[in-house]
């Protein structure tokens, strides 16, 4: 007997529960309409700055309504015009010496080295005719030993001074070598990538809202130093929002993705305020248990949908229940 009483209240408690969830979820439908209910989630961002610094100001407030584009903070940026100072410095000399070393050696060096190699090749003609004189005069002891020996080496120096003289030639004649045009062209290209890191840095110290909403949280305050990413301030945005309601298994098969809804409030209940499509169908039922036997049970199981609605006169609030008709599609 004990045993019956228990079954008997465990049935009468999963058939309330099956009511109750149809009635919440469910609120009724006919062959050409489907209400449910359901609850409004808006989207929500934190913003704040890609690079560290100091918080010069902050324009907007807790509850302001922001534009896209709109400046809502800035950073001190002082630092980061000096770096792109740096940068564009560099990026200038990185230029001036790829163009040295396509244009090659300047005339006038190629002159100078011409000059140079007639001047060592006189100075060796003299060197030689001055030895050779000494190479007779020695055999007669007309000139020291030394002497010779000085205009031996003298000859040899200058001999080593012409070679010099025309291997630089020779190297300003045939210019730069083109592994050294090409390390110019790398170091340019990292300049100029220089350059665009610094820009983007100093643009990075204004702050933009990237869709239009509602200042919900102001975070950080002027004079605050902040690291890379930290969060400044909580934006609500306006639209699209998401509508999350419920949908019996029953009636499951009634709705698709892609199908338009009306959205009533209870502030204004005789006329839309907004539309929008079911966006998403959850693939998983979500009424408790999971899992069942029966099909009696299987009646009780709901499945979550997703419906994107367009908010464009910004009735749709975070949390509010809202009343959804969908007319479902034709047999």
């Amino acid at each position: 007997m004990k045993k019956k009483l228990i079954s008997a209240v465990a049935v009468l408690l999963v058939l309330t529960a099956g009511i109750f969830i149809y009635h919440r979820y469910a609120v009724s439908e006919t062959p050409e309409q489907l209400i449910l209910y359901g609850n409004v989630d808006t989207r929500q961002v934190t913003l704040g700055f890609r690079v560290s610094g100091r918080i010069l100001e902050i324009l907007v407030d807790e509850g302001d309504r922001i534009k896209t584009g709109e400046v809502i903070a800035r950073l001190d940026s002082a630092p980061y015009r000096s770096e792109l100072e740096l940068a564009r410095a560099k990026l200038a000399e990185a230029e001036a010496e790829l163009t040295k070393r396509r244009n090659g050696n300047r005339p006038e060096e190629i002159a100078r080295a011409r000059a140079a190699v007639k001047g060592f090749t006189a100075a060796l003609r003299n060197a030689n005719a001055q030895h050779k004189r000494n190479e007779e005069l020695v055999k007669t002891q007309a000139v020291a030993d030394k002497e010779y020996d000085e205009t031996l080496a003298r000859r040899d120096q200058t001999a080593a001074e012409l070679e010099f003289a025309q291997a630089q030639l020779q190297l300003l004649e045939r210019g730069y070598r083109i592994e050294e045009i090409r390390a110019a062209e790398a170091q340019l290209a990292a300049a100029q990538a220089a350059v665009s890191a610094r820009e983007l840095d100093l643009k990075d110290c204004t702050l933009t809202a990237p869709e239009a909403g509602v200042v919900q949280t102001r975070i950080k305050e002027p004079g605050a130093i902040v690291a890379a990413g930290t969060g400044v301030i909580t934006e609500t945005l306006d639209t699209p929002v998401w509508i999350r309601a419920y949908v019996p298994e029953p009636l499951l098969g009634r709705i698709r993705p892609g199908m338009e809804v009306e959205i009533y409030i209870d502030s204004q209940p005789d006329r839309p305020a907004g539309t929008g499509r079911i966006g998403f169908i959850s693939p998983v039922a979500e009424f408790t248990p999971k899992s069942v036997e029966t099909a009696t049970l299987r009646t009780d199981l709901v499945y979550r949908i997703r419906i994107v609605a367009e908010n464009g006169a910004g009735n749709l609030l975070q949390g509010m229940p809202v009343t959804v008709k969908i007319v479902p599609a034709e047999q």
